[in-house]
């Protein structure tokens, strides 16, 4: 496998897993973790 193509589904998995796993239901914290995952180098780092 590619690991440009890897690192791009693991990434999404990942992301994937903190979405469900920290869900942000309070109205002042909505798409707090999509901004931080969008973010670049917050989370992920390239390879």
């Amino acid at each position: 496998m590619l690991p440009s193509i890897l690192a791009k589904q693991l990434e999404k998995g990942i992301g994937d897993y903190i979405e469900t796993t920290f869900p942000m239901t309070n109205e002042p914290f909505k798409g707090s973790v999509e901004k931080l995952l969008a973010t670049k180098d917050s989370v992920y780092h390239e390879p």
